[in-house]
């Protein structure tokens, strides 16, 4: 989950209390990003444990109430940071990240935010310290039957659950994850056990949607990364962000090709988080070397509204005849309803169906510096495109990747042999 929405609360504080009630001597490591934190979260867990409520559920788990050590027949230590169940095996240690945990060991180890910030997150050595320290210390002092829980706000790509959940993927014989991802807005593929709609906010009654909305416009990476849990790194994935540096506040004069590409929403009612975008293109004739994209429409409609969007881009750039529109989802309904009223609607039909391979066929186009992009005074949400090229395929949306890569994908294999053998 984001940052602030109830995840220390849950797994920190209430979830340690609850298994020692249900298993008073199981030993537990909680551990989070400073040792101070650790503390207190310690604090907090032994204040549940010692409420009149919680004896009342689980009258087997007590803790010595005095600040001393037990003698060994009852066997209980209680300080800030470790404490004993008192009569039973049970034992709570709260540590740092890097923090003395040798000598100790757990069947419920957890690990709340290893990251303070993004500064830390994104220190490639803090981040190897992280790792070393999860892989040399932590990990080695798990008992048989341990469980591992660990809590994330996903600042970086390669942060401690990035390289889990890549490990978890590329080897076997690694730990497999149970991954519980609540996005602050839910995606139309999330998993089953959201119970949310698609498009609907994660808290509403604190966090209402429109506040996340506004959080999303003004920065949309950090939106994605924080948010909703699908980090981009800072150069980008697939699309370099040295290849988006080229900028134009003023056209090239002359005649050339114009055209407009719309990926359309996929289809149903009440699917908030697909959207459907519009993108205009200009190449000159006398440089075609040089691919100019001039303007951008992005909106999450429902189809009556989306076809009008659709027939107001095209009234505004009446010079783009060539009209590129994939024909599936919405379009499927678009393309027969405005073709004998719009001219030039062209069906797109993707010859590949993997959306990243066909982004690569355009990706040298970019990377050689023949893609200009408007600047922010010419086309306001052009922070928004850059974001999305970047964060493909890990991305919130790929709409802006699926309209470049249609509108694109002639001009970038224009010429190429069709053999597969090159002489």
């Amino acid at each position: 989950m984001g940052p602030r929405r109830g995840k220390s609360e849950l797994a920190s504080r209430r979830l340690p209390a609850f298994a020692l009630g249900l298993h008073p001597d199981w030993e537990i490591i909680a551990t989070s990003w400073g040792g101070d934190l650790a503390t207190d979260m310690s604090r907090d867990t032994k204040r549940i444990i010692l409420s009149p409520e919680y004896h009342e559920l689980f009258p087997r788990t007590n803790l010595n109430p005095r600040h001393v050590v037990a003698d060994d027949r009852q066997a209980s230590v209680n300080t800030a940071d470790r404490w004993d169940v008192l009569g039973h095996k049970g034992k709570y240690t709260g540590k740092g990240i890097g923090g003395g945990i040798t000598g100790k060991g757990f069947t419920l180890g957890i690990i709340d935010d290893p990251f303070k910030d993004d500064e830390q997150a994104q220190s490639e050595p803090y981040r190897a310290k992280v790792w070393n320290w999860y892989r040399k210390v932590f990990w080695t002092r798990r008992s048989p039957d341990a469980r591992i829980v660990i809590m994330h706000t996903r600042w970086h790509e390669n942060d401690l659950v990035g390289r889990l959940l890549h490990e978890a993927k590329t080897r076997k014989t690694a730990d497999q994850w149970t991954v519980v991802n609540l996005r602050e807005i839910r995606e139309d593929e999330e998993n089953a056990a959201d119970p949310r709609a698609p498009g609907e906010v994660l808290w509403p009654a604190r966090y209402p949607l429109a506040e996340a909305e506004e959080l999303r416009e003004a920065d949309p990476a950090t939106f994605a990364a924080l948010y909703q849990q699908r980090p981009a790194p800072a150069e980008g994935y697939l699309c370099k962000l040295d290849w988006l540096q080229k900028r134009y506040t003023v056209l090239p004069a002359g005649a050339g090709q114009w055209r407009i590409s719309w990926d359309l929403r996929n289809g149903g009612r009440g699917k908030k988080t697909s959207q459907a975008v519009g993108l205009l293109w200009f190449r000159p004739f006398a440089t075609p070397g040089q691919i100019y994209l001039v303007d951008r429409i992005a909106g999450r409609w429902e189809y009556p509204e989306e076809e009008l969007q659709f027939r107001a881009f095209c009234e505004k750039n009446p010079q783009a005849l060539e009209k590129l529109v994939e024909n599936k989802a919405d379009g499927r309904v678009l393309i027969p309803r405005l073709q004998s009223i719009i001219s030039g609607i062209v069906p797109y039909e993707p010859g590949v169906a993997d959306k990243a391979a066909r982004f690569r066929v355009v990706l040298p186009l970019f990377k050689a510096g023949n893609v200009w992009l408007p600047d922010e005074s010419i086309c306001p949400t052009i922070r928004e495109y850059i974001d999305s090229l970047m964060s493909f395929p890990v991305g919130s949306t790929d709409d802006d990747v699926d309209a470049t890569s249609q509108a694109l994908s002639d001009w970038a294999t224009e010429g190429r042999p069709t053999a597969d053998v090159w002489w």
